[in-house]
């Protein structure tokens, strides 16, 4: 990171970053918890991940907005407008390269329900898999599958916890190779196989 960067990071994205200790630098944390600020960023075709964009001002005035005593209402439109301008400097800041990143993100959630190829995907965008799998990663920090397969895992968790669904249905929705392979890959990245987690969810 360097003295002036956004860097975005995702509900399910996990990344770790450090302050350099010859070059200390302070960094202002803002935490969202809404659906029109993810479908904001999927629109303009944000990422995970670091960019260079002027917008240090906006934060600092969502900050100093945050500790005054504005009444509430007055405080959330300057942090409404403020979040729309740091979006918008984003959005102007982005590379190429993130920019088809982001592509290649919407081609990968739009096949959720079928089995992605990789190979067609890198073509339609003249490139080859094995720089599609590179770029990707670069920017979201995991390979096409990863993210696939954490997608396809949010999906299963939100049918379990909402319809009556079978794990097979579920398994066979989601492209699995059969319900053992998922309820496999469901429990490595949970912690409980299938039938449990859903026993979990409707016992609260």
């Amino acid at each position: 990171l360097e003295k002036g960067c956004v860097f975005i990071v995702g509900k399910n994205d996990e990344r770790n970053f450090y302050a350099d200790a010859k070059n200390p630098m302070y960094k202002i944390w803002c935490g969202f918890a809404s659906d029109y600020i993810d479908s904001m960023l999927i629109n303009y075709g944000i990422l995970s991940g670091v960019y260079k964009a002027d917008t240090l001002k906006y934060f600092e005035q969502i900050y100093e907005t945050a500790k005054g005593d504005l009444p509430e209402k007055t405080k959330l439109l300057i942090v409404a407008e403020n979040i729309h301008k740091i979006i918008l400097e984003i959005a102007a800041s982005k590379t190429d390269e993130q920019t088809l990143c982001a592509q290649i993100e919407n081609k990968l959630i739009a096949s959720i329900y079928k089995n992605a190829d990789l190979n067609s995907i890198a073509a339609e965008f003249f490139i080859s898999r094995a720089h599609l799998i590179r770029l990707f990663k670069q920017y979201k920090g995991v390979t096409p599958y990863q993210f696939l397969l954490s997608e396809k895992i949010k999906i299963a968790k939100a049918l379990l916890s909402t319809t009556e669904m079978s794990v097979k249905s579920i398994s066979d929705k989601l492209c699995f190779a059969d319900e053992h392979y998922f309820s496999h890959l469901f429990k490595q990245k949970t912690g409980l196989s299938p039938l449990k987690y859903k026993a979990s969810k409707r016992s609260t």
